[in-house]
């Protein structure tokens, strides 16, 4: 329950993945912060070259540790999370890929993982517990296609299949 209630306290001061895997200090600029949580590689060319390779390897470090470019978010509008009969839920917004590696230490740490989610410009879904992976690349954002290759959980728990409800 104290681990639990760490993590939620992280979670609800958007700095989960900082606290689980802290950043390194080399990752840190002259201010103390850890960079850029929006810099896309188009940015990369307005930098000084130090500071392009320090971008570099700090995206390098977040990917390989945590799964994803920048710490997660909570979702707009989004309460914050607590401890409720051992467990948590919490909602939140990650950079173009769910954060499956910190998923992975989570399981490391004994922490039950039941993890959905859903990209819908980028189009892809899924889902992540302690058993299995499961990813999908939506090919044709169809309520037929959907239906025929987004397992129904996913769906279910995701709106996948209301997202896209205009499509034929």
């Amino acid at each position: 329950p104290k681990k639990l209630q760490l993590l939620v306290d992280a979670y609800n001061a958007d700095r989960m993945l900082d606290i689980m895997v802290p950043e390194p200090e080399y990752a840190r600029d002259v201010t103390g912060e850890t960079g850029s949580d929006i810099l896309d590689v188009q940015d990369l060319a307005a930098l000084g070259e130090a500071q392009m390779e320090l971008e570099k390897s700090r995206y390098a470090w977040r990917l390989g540790n945590w799964g994803c470019k920048w710490d997660v978010r909570r979702s707009h509008g989004e309460p914050e999370a607590s401890v409720k009969e051992g467990s948590a839920t919490m909602r939140f917004h990650s950079p173009w890929q769910p954060p499956l590696r910190a998923y992975e230490i989570l399981r490391d740490e004994g922490f039950t993982v039941q993890a959905y989610y859903f990209e819908p410009m980028i189009g892809f879904c899924g889902y992540a517990d302690d058993q299995q992976q499961q990813h999908v690349d939506i090919i044709k954002p169809t309520r037929e296609w959907i239906g025929a290759n987004v397992p129904a959980h996913v769906d279910e728990a995701m709106g996948v299949s209301q997202t896209y409800v205009n499509h034929p």
